[in-house]
This record gives C-alpha cells, sequence and structure tokens, in this order.
C-alpha cells in the first residue's frame, strides 16, 4: 500500500512540473459579449489586418514591438514555455507564440482587441504575392 501511495506521489509531481507557468494576458470584460455554442465570443473583426511581431512581457504577458500591450479576448490564455509566452484560445489550442511575426486583425469597437491570429510564412499575404518564378526583374527607366 505504502509502494503505491509514493508512485502515485511521484506520477503527481512529475506531472505538475511538467506543465508551463501560467502567463496573465490582458482580455476584454466576459460580461461585454455574447458567446457562441462553441464559446467563441461573438466579434466581428477588421478587414485590415495589423502584422507584427509578438513580445514576451512580465507584466501583460504580450506586446507588440512598440511595447502596447496585445489585447485578447476573453477565454484567451498563456502559458509560459521557456523564454516565450504561448497564446491559446478559449478551446485550449496554440494560436501564437512570442517572438513570432503574425497578421492579427482587431475587433471594431471595443478597444481593439486580437480577435483572428495567423502566422506570417515567409511573407504575411497583405505584404504582397511573392514575385513569380522565371519572371525578369524590372528594369529601372533609362536616365
Amino acid at each position: 500500500m505504502a509502494a503505491a501511495a509514493s508512485v502515485a506521489l511521484g506520477l503527481v509531481v512529475v506531472v505538475s512540473l511538467a506543465q508551463p507557468d501560467r502567463v496573465h494576458l490582458v482580455t476584454g470584460d466576459p460580461a461585454s459579449y455574447t458567446f457562441g455554442a462553441d464559446g467563441a465570443p461573438m466579434v466581428q473583426c477588421s478587414d485590415l489586418p495589423m502584422i507584427g511581431t509578438l513580445i514576451a512581457d512580465a507584466d501583460v504577458g504580450t506586446t507588440f514591438q512598440d511595447g502596447q500591450p496585445a489585447k485578447w479576448l476573453p477565454g484567451y490564455s498563456g502559458r509560459r514555455v521557456g523564454s516565450e509566452v504561448e497564446v491559446l484560445d478559449w478551446t485550449g489550442k496554440v494560436v501564437a507564440t512570442t517572438g513570432r511575426k503574425y497578421q492579427m486583425y482587431l475587433t471594431f469597437s471595443d478597444g481593439q482587441f486580437i480577435c483572428d491570429v495567423y502566422p506570417c510564412d515567409p511573407r504575411c499575404p497583405i505584404e504582397g504575392p511573392p514575385p513569380s518564378p522565371g519572371l525578369p526583374a524590372a528594369k529601372p527607366p533609362a536616365s
């Protein structure tokens, strides 16, 4: 019996040590939102994305390169993994990691919260398509 208790206690300690540290993120007030059946906040996102790199921050969890806090919708959470912060949506799916460049869509009317995020790889679609292979480079005008 004592051996079984020691093994069980050892498993609990290992599991708790393996969990990444939780990180506070700036999020919207849940009382200000309506939620869908899947738990997603019901919001309207802008059509034009903001592009930038998310930075880990000890006070607010994530910031933009200019130092402004990145604000997330209710239900989003953060966890520290090494020196970076992973951002999880309301389902627990990792949607962003600091130190990486993203295309982020913001809400319209409630303080510019991030409502959708996509990784840039290596160029964001808003920056334009890559040059077509095999086409010559444009020649500068003759002077």
